[in-house]
């Protein structure tokens, strides 16, 4: 059965992402976008597609896909942006040694990898972690 037969009804409460969120994160995105939002829309077609007729065997693939989709995307984000002006002073020696980036990323990764074993620590406990991000959460920015 095709997934265009079977995609309605679905539990719309059963879900990790709802309905809020996605608005949130893709609004300025898509508005005034249908191409992009044809686009994304098949990316994310493809994926339920892959999953529904691959089963346990497509969910590798599936997230490697995915894996590779965050990394292009990486390269149109700001902090790509942010990474390679930090990037261009150190080649031009304007930066301290503390804020050359593999010392001030690389000190960011070790922060990031404690909190992250710290939360997985909990979670092998069965433990739930009230908050996954110590900061604050980030905001979509306008196209």
């Amino acid at each position: 059965m095709s997934i265009a037969a079977t995609f309605y009804p679905f539990d719309r409460e059963n879900v990790f992402i709802n309905l809020e969120t996605w608005e949130a994160m893709l609004q300025d995105l898509v508005q005034g976008n249908p191409e992009g939002a044809g686009c994304l829309s098949l990316v994310f077609y493809w994926m339920i597609r892959r999953l529904v007729e691959g089963g346990p065997a497509a969910i590798e693939p599936t997230i490697n896909s995915v894996k590779i989709g965050l990394e292009w995307l990486f390269h149109h984000s700001n902090a790509h942006e942010a990474c390679f002006k930090l990037f261009l002073y150190d080649l031009q020696e304007v930066l301290d040694t503390e804020d050359q980036p593999t010392n001030l990323i690389g000190a960011a990764i070790k922060r990031a990898e404690a909190t992250d074993a710290k939360f997985e620590a909990q979670a092998a406990k069965g433990e739930r972690a009230k908050k996954r991000r110590p900061g604050k959460r980030r905001k979509t920015p306008k196209r």
